[in-house]
Parts: C-alpha cells; sequence; structure tokens
C-alpha cells in the first residue's frame, strides 16, 4: 500500500525540474512551445508530495500530438491518455531513466503531461501556481493543510483529495484574476513558434 508523504519544501526540486526539462528540450525541441514546473513542488515554501510535475506545452494542432507521442515514447514514457482530464494528456515514465539522454541518469520522481496550448487545463493550473507564488500567507496555510491531510490519510488518496478540496477551490477562484496573464503568456509562446 502506497504512502502519501508530504515533506517540507526543497529547494532541489527546482533544479531538479530544470535539469529534467534541459534534456527535454534538447531532444524535444521541435515539437515544443515551453516546458512549465506546476503543482506543489513548483512553489517555494510549500510543502509537496516529493513528485514533480511537469507540463510540456504543444502547439494546438492534432499533428503536434501525434508527434510528441512518438518522441516521448523513444525517450522512455508511455502514454496513458487523459486520465479524465480533459485536454492533458499523461505519460509515464518506463523506468527511472527516463528521459533517456544516453548518461544513464537516475532521474527523480516525476510526471509528465502534455498540454495542447491554451487548454483550459494548462490556464488552471499555471494560474493556481502563479497565485501560490505570490502569496505567502496562502502557501503557509494550504501548506499546512496538505501536511495535515497527509498525516489523517496517510494510505487513502481519495480521502486526502477530498480533506484538502475546500482550500484547493479557494485557491482555484482567487487564481481567476491571473487567467489573463497567463494567456498572455500563452499567446506569446504562439507568436514564437511562428519566428
Amino acid at each position: 500500500m502506497r504512502t502519501i508523504q508530504v515533506l517540507p519544501y526543497d529547494p532541489r526540486w527546482a533544479t531538479n525540474f530544470q535539469e529534467i526539462a534541459a534534456v527535454l528540450k534538447r531532444q524535444l525541441w521541435r515539437e515544443v512551445l515551453a516546458i512549465e514546473h506546476f503543482g506543489g513542488t513548483s512553489v517555494p515554501g510549500l510543502p509537496a508530495k516529493p513528485v514533480l510535475d511537469i507540463i510540456v506545452i504543444i502547439p494546438n494542432t492534432d499533428d503536434s500530438l501525434k508527434k510528441i507521442k512518438q518522441a516521448l515514447g523513444k525517450m522512455g514514457y508511455d502514454h496513458e491518455g487523459d486520465l479524465g482530464i480533459i485536454g492533458r494528456e499523461a505519460f509515464k515514465n518506463r523506468d527511472k531513466y527516463a528521459p533517456y539522454d544516453m548518461t544513464g541518469r537516475e532521474w527523480p520522481a516525476h510526471y509528465l503531461y502534455v498540454c495542447k496550448n491554451h487548454t483550459p487545463v494548462l490556464v488552471e493550473y499555471l494560474a493556481f501556481r502563479d497565485y501560490l507564488r505570490q502569496n505567502p500567507r496562502g502557501v503557509a496555510e494550504y501548506g499546512r493543510l496538505k501536511m495535515q491531510a497527509a498525516e489523517l490519510y496517510p494510505h487513502d488518496i481519495d480521502g486526502y483529495l477530498a480533506y484538502k478540496k475546500e482550500s484547493t477551490e479557494w485557491i482555484t477562484q482567487k487564481a481567476e484574476s491571473l487567467k489573463r496573464n497567463v494567456q498572455v503568456y500563452l499567446d506569446s509562446l504562439d507568436k514564437t513558434d511562428e519566428i
């Protein structure tokens, strides 16, 4: 039985993301607009489950998704579909060496997702992250709740998520004001692709 573990923020999470993103960018540069770190490990000071959440942002075409699936397959990832979240495609690493970069390096635990640019779920993820990055009091409160949830429901992911649901919904509501900024950023990625 898997134990839900929430740890104090570790600055190595940001470094680990940068290193994985660099490998992905090097090998996927033709298919990718940007690679973003989101979720608990992306917010300085926020306790989190020690698993990185990474989004690969691609152009909004069916051809782009087909190409990225093939490329990620060669790098050690298997496509798992949207797992019930429309607009987000999940990829599972086959082993601890993915993304394969010919060094044999073991990478930290991470979840890899692909989103077409401008999908609502992408905007929501980035706005949620940005809101927390800008609000230390929100980070402290949300972090406390996450630690309590893991303590109360160490083997029950549904209980863990339900316990922090109200707080997550409140942050999502507060993050609504940042969605315009996220859209401007995503628009800039489209313009970069045209150059």
